[in-house]
């Protein structure tokens, strides 16, 4: 049986990228060790006892239009899987990242997208009280768009 991707192991990102593959019509082969698919997003029991969770525990872009989502879409699983939003009153943020606490419920999961005035009232300076983000990530996804186009 000849083959257009052999992927080895079979993590949620393999077994995402065969299954978008298979769509487009690719042949796809998975190879895995182990008896269970998934890599780290399934259970698995130790004896009688012990019964262990390795899931992911918390997954970013996944909300409303934002990249998991339109990829679970896309694959016809939008409905079966969902998230829920960590810490959605904010009571983590504000316990152990303090410098935040003052921060509306709106800002308090992404600082940089406040208005200067927001941060200003709850006493935040980016990059002095909480750092500038690392990444643009809608500047990245645009970039990795249009690379992949290229290809």
């Amino acid at each position: 049986m000849s083959t257009d991707y052999l992927i080895v192991g079979s993590g949620l990102c393999a077994l995402v990228f065969g299954a978008l593959m298979a769509r487009r019509g690719r042949r796809v082969t998975v190879l895995e060790a182990h008896d269970v698919p998934g890599g780290f997003g399934h259970t698995f029991s130790m004896g009688r006892a012990y019964r262990f969770n390795a899931q992911l525990h918390y997954v970013w872009n996944c909300g409303e239009g934002d990249t998991v989502q339109r990829t679970l879409q896309h694959l016809g699983l939008d409905r079966e899987v969902s998230f829920e939003r960590f810490d959605p009153e904010g009571v983590y943020i504000r316990r152990y990242v303090p410098e935040l606490a003052r921060l509306p419920d709106k800002y308090l999961h992404d600082p940089a997208a406040a208005p200067a005035s927001v941060l200003s009232a709850a006493g935040v300076t980016l990059g002095l009280h909480y750092p500038h983000p690392v990444v643009d990530l809608k500047v990245s996804r645009e970039r990795a768009l249009a690379a992949f186009k290229e290809l």
